[in-house]
């Protein structure tokens, strides 16, 4: 078992209500393997119009599958 330390600057509108954000985070982590821990670091307004867009700092923890190779 591999575990990866990552920092993933996301970009969301004001639509992704709170309960989805948790979901919507974690299908993007998921992308980089099985998290075991992350947190909303910084949230950030991209835009001041009616559709508002944020910049989400996410950090977490995840295992990474065994077919990934980790470079040193």
């Amino acid at each position: 078992m591999k575990l990866k330390f990552l920092e993933l600057n996301l970009s969301t509108s004001s639509e992704v209500s709170t309960l989805e954000l948790r979901t919507w985070i974690l299908s993007h982590l998921h992308t980089y393997g099985e998290p075991v821990r992350w947190s909303i670091t910084s949230i950030l307004p991209l835009s001041v119009d009616k559709g508002r867009l944020f910049q989400l700092e996410v950090e977490a923890v995840v295992i990474l599958p065994d077919s990934i190779v980790i470079e040193s």
